[in-house]
């Protein structure tokens, strides 16, 4: 189980010491756009070396902008993506997406890592996405996920708000962004 990592020089959005706890269970990242979210999923699975990691594990990890199996071009039957791979010709990037997010109903016991799931789906996939996260972490998992989408956001309880480097109520975060970003000159 992963419990913090701190950074060890600065890079992109992070200062040199900069420490993030994560939450056995869901641990859901949201912010705005440029706040960190992506380069800390990042961090964790592509540059291990500019981190001090508390926590050891077995874990999988899937960025869907990408790793999307839709954006790959060559077919390789030895490849552990080929089944995604092919599906991804005849379905959509959400149904796609989902496939792979079907998976989680049998991990136990890793650290899941998954950055943007939530891109490319309804809302009712959405609800989905959210009820696999709750069976994921039923199952001894733990989940470190990025997201944009109100109803994930809404569905998971506590978030990890980048903006402000600190966990709040999922449906506080959404109430308060719409009533603070949109207004009559944001719909024109």
């Amino acid at each position: 189980m992963l419990k913090l990592i701190k950074f060890k020089e600065d890079w992109r959005t992070f200062k040199a010491d900069e420490t993030f706890y994560f939450k056995p269970g869901l641990n859901v990242i949201v912010g705005k756009n440029g706040s960190g979210k992506s380069s800390l999923i990042h961090a964790l699975i592509r540059n291990h070396k500019i981190l001090e990691i508390d926590g050891e594990g077995d874990y999988e990890a899937f960025d869907f902008e990408k790793d999307n199996v839709r954006l790959k071009s060559k077919l390789n039957e030895s490849s552990d993506t080929f089944k995604f791979r092919l599906s991804a010709m005849f379905h959509s990037h959400g149904q796609t997406n989902l496939a792979i997010l079907n998976r989680l109903e049998v991990a136990s016991g890793v650290l899941i890592i998954c950055d943007e799931p939530d891109q490319a789906l309804h809302m009712e996939s959405c609800q989905e996405l959210v009820r696999l996260l709750n069976l994921a972490v039923e199952r001894g998992n733990q989940i470190i996920v990025t997201v944009h989408n109100p109803v994930v956001i809404m569905g998971v309880g506590d978030v990890y708000d980048m903006d402000s480097r600190c966990w709040v109520d999922g449906v506080e975060y959404v109430e308060g962004f719409i009533g603070k970003e949109l207004s009559e000159d944001w719909l024109i």
